[in-house]
């Protein structure tokens, strides 16, 4: 029986065998016992429901992966009660509307959590494959690309009146901003800054399509204006002397 047990060894059991020394294995009782006591590390015990506690759900991992994970554990442990696997499921999850609903009405059994969970992981995996929201960034470079049409702003530490001498006109600004808009000179003007005060005025301004002034008042349209003019347009509204 020695010699038999020999030839099914691997290889590192073979090069254990082989330093035996001569003559040490007198029966197979002893041959048994000495070759259990050194890969006694190697057996596999049986897990307890404490192993249980440890197959916690990991960052950025689905639902249904770990669900999987989980079962398989519970199928490696010979006996555990089936009361405490909704409890030990809920402290291992990740935060998320299916842990508050097992929190609230804990399952019974295995087949209830399994059955509780499907549904869950349905919506999970709905919302994963729905349409992508627009990103931030996607609307900051949006904002930043409507920016670069806008007309600058009067320099800081001046106010509109003396920005670049203003052309004067012979025309009021509502009247040319119609004519602008007609001829598709336009450009989106800067958003205007919240204000509580002037979100509750009843002048409305149609260039910003908002309240809180009048065309006539307005900086913005200004300096569009004179922009337009420096680019050749608007000749007959200018004011010759």
């Amino acid at each position: 029986m020695c010699k038999m047990f020999r030839t099914t060894l691997s290889k590192r059991a073979m090069n254990w065998f082989n330093s035996l020394p001569t003559g040490s294995v007198d029966t197979f009782a002893r041959f048994s016992i000495r070759f259990t006591n050194q890969f006694a590390i190697n057996k596999q015990y049986a897990k307890t429901p404490a192993h249980l506690f440890s197959v916690v759900q990991r960052d950025n991992e689905t639902l249904r992966n770990y669900i999987k994970r989980f079962v398989e554990a519970v199928h490696e442990v010979p006996s555990v009660g089936q009361d405490m696997l909704s409890g030990i499921m809920q402290q291992n999850l990740m935060p998320g509307r299916f842990k508050e609903s097992i929190a609230g009405r804990p399952p019974g059994n295995l087949e209830e959590l399994l059955n509780r969970a499907e549904k869950y992981v349905r919506k999970e995996e709905a919302s994963t494959h729905a349409p992508p929201k627009r990103k931030r960034e996607d609307d900051r470079q949006d904002v930043r690309r409507r920016d670069d049409r806008r007309p600058p702003l009067p320099p800081q530490g001046q106010s509109s009146s003396s920005y670049n001498r203003f052309t004067p006109l012979n025309t009021r600004l509502t009247e040319i901003l119609h004519v602008i808009e007609q001829r598709g000179l336009a450009e989106p003007p800067r958003l205007m800054l919240p204000n509580a005060k002037r979100e509750k005025s009843d002048r409305y301004y149609r260039f910003h399509k908002d309240r809180g002034h009048t065309v006539e008042e307005c900086a913005q349209l200004k300096v569009a204006i004179e922009k337009l003019i420096k680019q050749g347009h608007l000749g007959e509204y200018i004011d010759k002397p």
